[in-house]
């Protein structure tokens, strides 16, 4: 049986799952048709047709956290919409490597693609899609070097919270493509850097329809986060903000 995302909310014609790292949000002519995505998980737990199963939004395979679709295509438009208006309150927990002399920016630098064949994306001023990260520090390990950091994106260009973390001194831990190999000390130890990068969509915060009261979606942070974020001596300052929250 194919491994099932968790299921974190359905209703109003709306599922939300929280997406483990390794899955695709979707399967692709590209890829293998050995590589499990979310939408293959959940048709074939539920008994679901593609299309009764809409996709509202994606999130990088190695990205774990909270992630939308839709059982109408009405609805998946509608949602589709509230995303593109700007109206989806999205929160993203990221462990960095490095620490930074600003607790708290906004970056704006517009993002463009730079090598198709990686998949990379760089910041282009010149032709560039706009983009904008809330950016906010939450704990540091100045032992380990490592940061835990909230952030909120506006928009939702690929790779945005990770090159415009890079950017500015914090690459995702364990980010190969953005941020580069660890050297050990600051990969926490012996095991040094984890074998994919460390976001999560934690939190979604939007209308499931016109004129209903706004929905707030957690998804739970996956183990291998919560074991990092304790031997960074961070697990505080994540309990602290989420109290708050």
């Amino acid at each position: 049986m194919l491994f099932a995302p968790e299921l974190v909310y359905h209703q109003h014609q709306i599922i939300a799952v929280n997406k483990p790292v390794g899955l695709l949000s979707q399967a692709t002519q590209a890829a293998s048709t050995t590589v499990i995505s979310v939408t293959l998980a959940l048709m074939a737990e539920r008994k679901m047709a593609q299309r009764t199963l809409l996709l509202v939004h994606r999130l990088d395979r190695d990205t774990s956290g909270v992630m939308l679709l839709a059982t109408s295509k009405v609805r998946a438009a509608y949602l589709a919409g509230e995303f593109r208006a700007r109206r989806v309150n999205k929160t993203y927990l990221a462990l960095c490597r490095g620490v930074s002399e600003r607790r708290e920016f906004i970056e704006q630098a517009p993002l463009g693609r730079f090598d198709p064949r990686m998949g990379k994306v760089r910041v282009d001023h010149q032709s560039g899609r706009p983009a904008q990260t809330a950016v906010r520090v939450l704990g540091e390990s100045l032992e380990h070097g490592i940061s835990l950091v909230l952030c909120q994106p506006t928009t939702g260009r690929t790779h945005q919270i990770r090159v415009h973390l890079a950017m500015n001194g914090l690459p995702l831990l364990g980010d190969q493509l953005y941020g580069g190999p660890g050297d050990g000390a600051i990969g926490m130890g012996s095991e040094g850097d984890p074998e994919h990068h460390l976001l999560h969509a934690h939190t979604l915060r939007f209308r499931p329809a016109p004129g209903q009261a706004e929905l707030y979606l957690r998804a739970s942070l996956p183990e291998v986060f919560v074991t990092r974020l304790a031997r960074a001596g961070l697990a505080s300052a994540f309990v602290a903000w989420s109290d708050k929250g």
